[in-house]
This record gives structure tokens, C-alpha cells and sequence, in this order.
């Protein structure tokens, strides 16, 4: 008898898979990935800061950035992750309690906070917040992460 699997899975928006590599290709990302994080605590001192700068205001200041295409080169440079860093950019979703039946709809991210919502020929957008409640939780009747893509973070 087929049965889907309604059990809640979490899943990150960035994937770190740097302690999964060999010690030979962790020498080979040491340079970039210090930059990479030093770049990323400088941009969280500079929201700390903007946000010191604004009496009452605890919430993570959100900055709107303009959608830009999706990079579609197939030069194999473009392939390269040199720090083991991934961003979540697309996810599958399955809706509905049969593994024989229910409904597929597509998350793609356009942006920091923008998702679009590809439900048949109807397209909406969400934020983060609507992404993270695809773990499963709110069982088969809701939506499920059923494909995470992930892309290289350079």
C-alpha cells in the first residue's frame, strides 16, 4: 500500500557542507571562505549598528534589493563553489494526504525577502516566513517540502 511520509523535516536557507569535505579540499576553501564570513559579519555589524541608530526598533532591519536574473551561463567557472556554501532558491512542494494524488506547487526566490509562488497558472509572492512553514508541520493538508535546490553562494 502507498503512503506519504507526513513527517515534519527542517531545512536551512543557507547549507553549510564545508565539515562534510575532505581535509584536502577544506585547505582549498580556507582563503575564500574567511572572506566570505568576514564580508558577512561586516554586513551584520552594519545592520547592528543602523539598528542602534533607531530608538525601539529590535526587529532585524529588512533591505529591499531589486530581483536580478538568474544566471544561466553553462561555463563550468560558473559551477565552481570555492566555499562550501549554498542558498536555498527553489523549493517543490507537495499538498495533500495521498502519495498517489495532491498537488505540486513551486517556491522560487527572487530576493532577500521574495519568493514567487508558482500554484498552476496563478503566480503570488511570499517572504521567509511563508518558506519556513513548508517543513511539514502543519501535516499533509498543508504544504510539504518534496525538492530543496540549492545554489552556490560565490
Amino acid at each position: 500500500m502507498k503512503a506519504k511520509i507526513v513527517r515534519p523535516v527542517e531545512f536551512p536557507f543557507t547549507l553549510d557542507l564545508y565539515e562534510f569535505c575532505t581535509d584536502e579540499l577544506k585547505a582549498q576553501l580556507a582563503p575564500k571562505r574567511k572572506k566570505f564570513l568576514e564580508e558577512e559579519e561586516k554586513k551584520a555589524e552594519e545592520t547592528k549598528k543602523k539598528l542602534k541608530g533607531e530608538p525601539g526598533k529590535q526587529e532585524e532591519q529588512k533591505t529591499e534589493t531589486k530581483p536580478t536574473p538568474m544566471d544561466i551561463s553553462l561555463d563550468p567557472s560558473k559551477f565552481v563553489n570555492d566555499s562550501g556554501q549554498y542558498e536555498l532558491f527553489a523549493v517543490m512542494t507537495h499538498k495533500g494526504r495521498m502519495a498517489d494524488g495532491g498537488h505540486y506547487v513551486a517556491w522560487v526566490k527572487e530576493s532577500n525577502d521574495k519568493w514567487a509562488k508558482f500554484d498552476d497558472d496563478k503566480v503570488s509572492y511570499v517572504n521567509n516566513e511563508e518558506i519556513k512553514k513548508l517543513t511539514g508541520k502543519g501535516g499533509g493538508d498543508w504544504h510539504m517540502a518534496y525538492l530543496l535546490l540549492y545554489r552556490t553562494i560565490h
